[in-house]
């Protein structure tokens, strides 16, 4: 049997303890006491993975666009990506559907540099298109203003001409957005991952 690498055991430790401190402190059973007095995970030790500057800079690296690849990546989704599916086949399908939708996703997550989670969680009120800026919620609640490309901002216009007729959207706020791994998984798809 494969031995676990010690990142993946250090998740589900995690996962673990964040699950006891739930039990522990947020919630109660019917007679309002917690369903743990203790959250025993806390004994449980993490081995944290000693990494270098260079080794984790080097991963990073290979994660990242550099140069023009996010350009390149970008005009293969628009233009080369369908080419290459076979005719009539699932994907190719589902692409075209959603083709201004997702081109619309990429072209804004490369072209302001915001986390997954931050993209995830904008509305249409966050997009200021005089301005060609969004606003969105950091990692601890802060608010925070970040510059689009102009290329990006034309996509997201482009989408939304499209967005009322083909995925039945409004201009208000209700619709449900993507979730982080939706999004995630339309990154993997189209960079071939």
């Amino acid at each position: 049997m494969k031995k676990a690498e010690k990142v993946s055991v250090n998740q589900k430790i995690s996962a673990l303890r964040s699950l006891f401190k739930y039990l522990t402190t947020q919630t109660e059973n019917e007679d309002g006491e917690p369903y743990f007095y203790r959250n025993v995970m806390l004994k449980i030790e993490v081995n944290k993975v000693k990494e270098t500057l260079g080794s984790r800079a080097f991963r990073i690296s290979t994660k990242i666009f550099h140069y023009d690849e996010d350009a390149r990546f970008l005009e293969f989704v628009k233009h080369d990506y369908e080419k290459e599916l076979p005719e009539k086949y699932r994907k190719l399908i589902y692409f075209k559907m959603d083709k201004e939708r997702d081109f619309a996703i990429l072209s804004l997550f490369l072209g302001s540099g915001i986390r997954v989670n931050e993209l995830s969680n904008l509305r249409l009120r966050d997009l200021d298109f005089e301005e060609k800026q969004i606003h969105v919620l950091r990692k601890g609640g802060k608010k925070d203003v970040v510059a689009v490309s102009p290329p990006s901002i034309q996509d997201i216009k482009e989408y939304l001409a499209v967005r009322t007729e083909r995925y039945r959207g409004s201009n208000n706020d209700s619709a449900t957005p993507l979730s982080n791994r939706a999004i995630e998984a339309l990154v993997k798809i189209h960079k071939g991952i």
